[in-house]
């Protein structure tokens, strides 16, 4: 089922060095070993660095002579979606995350939530050497991803699942707005123009890559109906289907998303590789079949 979404080989330089800053984060940044070792917990077990890997490729859609000096930018966007992972797994009662046991299971719910915290402080640090224009759009996009958790969390507090529309909105503010953000986030520094449709890009790519992941995760959630805001349980439960006509229904939905997001870029050369990464994330017919064969 899964494509590739690995790092492009022309830019793992900047995403080695990302990794390298990430990891030199000690005590001099989190004041003292008690809150470092909870807050670098998921610093050293890092997922596939998505988020980091659009922000160079944002830096390349506009012609970024030193696409080096985003790196920050990179590092400020993987420290806010890693605070956003500690906060979800309390919220959602996880034990694990990228099968380790989750950050709160380990040390804590205390030290698990002042972490989070410290991962925010983190990012607007990170942010800060790039202007308030930067600090104010990851301000922002972290203002959103909150109300986003706060739908989630009310959705699921209520009897019933949410209708697609709820489940857009909260998908929206939750995810999708740090994607757009990650890969419009060089543009915005750099004060081009291009930045809005950048942005749209890259929301409609993080919901294509919300879907994709519902639809991956879904078998896992099934024994738990309910317990989380997932497109291919809504659909059963709203639209009536069964499970195979309600995957295949969100498969389309993650293809439209990804076309519309493709259909954001310009037509020149510089698109050709955000709409190369953009196509690993759509869900089409043999992947669809593969996964039903998988899991019959």
């Amino acid at each position: 089922m899964e494509k590739s979404l690995d790092i492009p080989e022309r830019i793992r330089k900047y995403t080695d060095e990302t990794v390298a800053r990430l990891s030199a984060m000690n005590i001099s940044h989190f004041i003292n070993d008690e809150l470092a070792e909870p807050a670098r917990y998921l610093l050293d077990n890092r997922g596939k660095l998505l988020r980091p890997v659009l922000v160079f490729l944002g830096a390349e859609y506009i012609g970024a002579e030193d696409i080096g000096s985003y790196i920050g930018l990179a590092e400020a966007i993987e420290l806010l979606h890693t605070s956003s992972l500690v906060h979800d797994d309390i919220i959602d009662g996880d034990l694990t995350r990228r099968g380790m046991p989750s950050t709160h299971s380990k040390f804590g719910v205390e030290a698990a939530i002042l972490a989070g915290n410290a991962l925010i402080s983190g990012a607007i640090q990170s942010a800060s050497p790039y202007g308030s224009d930067v600090v104010n759009a990851i301000s922002k996009t972290a203002m959103k991803m909150c109300a986003g958790e706060m739908l989630d969390f009310r959705y699921r507090q209520r009897s019933g699942t949410a209708n697609i529309g709820e489940y857009m909105e909260t998908a929206g503010m939750k995810s999708s707005s740090l994607i757009g953000t990650s890969t419009s986030i060089a543009a915005v520094y750099s004060h081009d123009g291009r930045s809005g449709e950048l942005y749209d890009f890259g929301f409609m790519l993080g919901t294509a890559f919300q879907i994709r992941d519902d639809i991956i995760d879904f078998y896992a959630e099934e024994a738990k109906p309910g317990r989380r805001l997932n497109i291919v349980g809504c659909m059963m439960e709203n639209e009536k289907l069964d499970k195979e006509e309600a995957i295949r229904k969100a498969a389309a939905m993650n293809v439209e998303q990804v076309e519309k997001a493709i259909g954001k870029l310009g037509t020149g050369s510089e698109s050709l590789p955000f709409k190369q990464y953009a196509e690993k994330v759509a869900v089409r017919g043999r992947e669809i079949e593969r996964l039903m064969m998988d899991r019959s």
